[in-house]
């Protein structure tokens, strides 16, 4: 899956957006529940830098995953909650004490929630289910 962010005009800041994961799995066997050895973040806040209303990274958000093993079925979702912050509000070279979460790749990442996040913006979620 691809989103692609646009800013319009002009404007120096990030484009942030607070991630949320969540999933159900089972073993095609039994049924019994399975539980990823390695699960995903399941919350966290990443960021791409506007630099004169240009989204940094080509204004890209890749997701893509292979988490589960075949012998598996159930649901996953992600949900997303995305706004713009200019640079007087989160710094001008990267949100203050931020350091890197997996899932972000190489965008500046953090697990606790920004002080300054307002919890505003655009929503939009991706519901995946697999079978056996």
């Amino acid at each position: 899956m691809r989103l692609h962010w646009t800013i319009a005009g002009n404007p120096d800041g990030w484009v942030v957006q607070h991630v949320q994961f969540a999933y159900s799995a089972f073993n095609d066997a039994d049924n019994s529940s399975y539980t990823l050895s390695s699960p995903p973040t399941s919350s966290y806040w990443e960021a791409w830098q506007v630099v004169g209303g240009t989204v940094q990274y080509g204004g890209n958000d890749y997701f893509r995953t292979n988490l589960f093993p075949e012998s598996t079925h159930g649901t996953f979702s992600i949900t997303g909650k995305v706004d713009f912050y200019r640079n007087s509000v989160v710094g001008s070279t990267s949100p203050s004490g931020w350091g890197s979460v997996p899932e972000a790749g190489i965008l500046p990442a953090t697990t606790s929630s920004p002080t300054w996040w307002t919890n505003s913006g655009f929503n939009h979620t991706l519901n995946m289910s697999w079978v056996e």
